[in-house]
């Protein structure tokens, strides 16, 4: 499922920080910060907003003047990356996984489908900014 709450917390996250203009050596925002305006699990959010900043989608600082920032401008973050950030590589999966004998041929093609379905959506992903999220 693409539109999963951790998708959506990332999404909404980066787009706070993005929102706030966050300076560099400014002062961060904080996940408990973001998981109060939305209503969300403090943990959960803080969680979320971890996992984007390994993926270096943002940036995290320690300190009183700690907390997270955008580690790059909204038009060089993409809907693909923040998916992967928190779910790891979108791919087809592999070969079917059945029990029992299947045709060769229905296997390839299966495979082969949810090879070129899964590709189509990284493409379409990857063209999604979060500079296009933030558009009203």
């Amino acid at each position: 499922m693409f539109r999963s709450k951790a998708t959506s917390y990332a999404i909404l996250a980066a787009s706070e920080i993005a929102k706030r203009k966050t300076t560099p050596g400014g002062p961060g925002v904080q996940a408990s910060e973001v998981a109060e305006l939305y209503g969300l699990p403090t943990a959960y959010a803080a969680k979320v907003m971890s996992q984007m900043a390994k993926a270096q989608i943002l940036r995290s600082d320690r300190g009183p003047r700690g907390g997270f920032q955008l580690a790059r401008t909204t038009d060089k973050i993409n809907l693909l990356e923040m998916y992967e950030a928190v779910h790891g590589i979108l791919d087809g999966g592999g070969e079917m996984r059945v029990d029992g004998k299947i045709p060769d041929h229905i296997r390839k093609n299966v495979t082969n489908a949810f090879d070129k379905a899964t590709n189509q959506m990284r493409t379409r992903m990857s063209a999604i900014t979060l500079s296009d999220l933030l558009k009203k």
